[in-house]
């Protein structure tokens, strides 16, 4: 579906709501994106190489890593700063957001 509203969206010169409109025509019984949602797939399909955002290697590499070292270094991120969220906890350890979650709720 995602490759049927690009080619709609090139179709429509890349105005991202005609392209929005066109496929809400010619797919009635499918769920119509907003007009954002097609401009978005243009951009991560030039800037990724595919329709999603991709995670560097470094980080996936440090997430993927997920033992004793890492349980330790979340808890002591986490006693030294408690009011921190989780996401934010992920954005300064290099991991996962769903990792940090995981981790912690599994304490």
């Amino acid at each position: 579906e995602k490759v049927v509203m690009l080619f709609i969206y090139w179709e429509c010169q890349k105005n991202a709501r005609r392209a929005a409109q066109t496929y809400a025509h010619r797919f009635p019984n499918r769920e119509h994106p907003a007009h954002s949602f097609i401009h978005n797939l243009e951009r991560n399909f030039i800037t990724y190489g595919s329709f999603s955002k991709r995670v560097d290697n470094q980080q996936r590499r440090r997430s993927d890593a997920l033992g004793e070292e890492f349980e330790e270094q979340l808890l002591t991120y986490v006693r030294v700063n408690p009011r921190a969220s989780t996401r934010h906890v992920s954005r300064e350890l290099g991991i996962y957001h769903t990792a940090v979650c995981i981790s912690l709720y599994s304490l």
